[in-house]
């Protein structure tokens, strides 16, 4: 293609990339007929200086995302460490800047920030026992990669900026719910993917006989054993309370060796399990009560939750020949409020002894009862026993 100069001489059009949209431009002298951008100067050293569109909406992003590094940091989130969120934060900001000014002097350590980050961050939080964090992470840094390699067009820019959107909108909710304690998401989430019953005012009972729980507040839900059962196999009961994205799971074992069990050593093996499966674990209380003639022990602990400062509430039993664990937990934000709920829930465990208590004498001539590890909720159905 050529135009027509005002002299009567023919000067030949350049074809180049629009640094807007990406699609090839026949004259570059002229708007482009795809999103309108004007002309691109192409004499010297302006020729290909222009950083094409992508490229800037992912120097948006690096700012976006330094920021919610630091305000995580700034509301207690040390899942990676006591100050490492803080540097790649800062070097997100010195390469988000200089992508936004139209610089390409930092366009190459951007697309090795991005890739070096999917791998280091996938693999730390696979490590951490949180492969929600490792995804999370990966596909952050796809979606980034669409931005910053090549001339991106009109739908690899919008599919990766709508997927870093939504990325970006989870990691605010769960800042918010950090501020709050409520998740603004998760009573719908949770209504549409669990079956949820009202637990009514009378203490429920729970497949595994010989105790009881309850009656609980009315904002507490019963999910659907079978569902219960489904998530995690030692489960007998699961209560939810979607405003918080709070649970009280409840554990109940009958040990053919229950005499050889006691609180020390059931609080051991918890904890034990606890300490392999959630990052920051820390003990924060203990305390042996006695709640209806038996002693029970009750624990407080912290931990990280998918990202969120989580705390946590046991109560541990060994009577009437069961090992029964109720499991509190919901984000520290939501904690100060759910606590009474707690306390309910651990002080209305009622149990009652059994007709025959399983002991070694009651085992068939020449049977061995073998030594039988307590379950735990965040220990999978497969390696729950030793």
């Amino acid at each position: 293609m050529s135009t027509m100069n005002t002299d009567g001489t023919v000067e030949a059009a350049h074809a180049t990339i629009c640094p807007q949209c990406g699609q090839l431009r026949e004259d570059a002298s002229q708007a482009c007929g795809y999103c309108g951008f004007g002309p691109v100067d192409t004499s010297g050293a302006a020729a290909g200086s222009e950083l094409p569109l992508g490229v800037k909406i992912a120097g948006a992003i690096f700012l976006v995302n330094a920021a919610i590094a630091l305000v995580s940091f700034a509301l207690g989130d040390r899942e990676l460490g006591p100050m490492l969120p803080v540097v790649p934060a800062l070097i997100d900001v010195w390469v988000g800047l200089s992508l936004l000014k139209g610089s390409r002097k930092l366009l190459g350590f951007a697309k090795f920030r991005v890739i070096a980050g999917a791998v280091f961050f996938g693999v730390f939080f696979l490590a951490k026992s949180n492969p929600v964090g490792a995804v999370f992470q990966v596909v952050f840094c796809l979606a980034l990669c669409g931005l910053l390699f090549g001339n991106a067009g009109k739908v690899r820019i919008g599919l990766a900026s709508g997927v870093t959107a939504i990325l970006v909108l989870l990691s605010l909710l769960g800042i918010q719910q950090s501020l709050t304690g409520h998740n603004l998401l998760s009573a719908a989430v949770q209504r549409v993917r669990f079956r949820l019953h009202r637990a009514g005012a009378v203490p429920v009972r729970g497949a595994v006989p010989g105790y009881a729980i309850g009656p609980l507040p009315s904002q507490w839900k019963l999910m659907d054993r079978e569902q219960a059962k489904k998530n995690n196999p030692v489960v007998d009961l699961w209560f939810i309370d979607t405003s918080h994205d709070a649970a009280i799971i409840v554990i109940p074992e009958a040990p053919p060796n229950i005499r050889q069990w006691s609180l020390d050593r059931l609080q051991e093996v918890v904890l034990g399990h606890l300490q392999k499966s959630s990052p920051g674990f820390e003990k924060l209380g203990e305390e042996t009560r006695t709640l209806h003639a038996h002693p029970v022990r009750v624990l407080d602990l912290g931990g990280m939750l998918h990202g969120i400062q989580a705390r946590y509430r046991f109560g541990l039993f060994v009577q009437d020949g069961l090992l029964i664990q109720v499991l509190c937990a919901s984000s520290k934000k939501a904690f100060p409020t759910l606590e009474d709920d707690f306390e309910r829930a651990i002080e209305s465990v009622v149990t009652e002894p059994p007709a025959q208590p399983p002991t070694a004498k009651s085992a068939p001539p020449g049977a061995t009862v073998a030594a039988v590890e307590p379950a735990t909720y965040l220990r999978g159905s497969q390696d729950a026993r030793s």
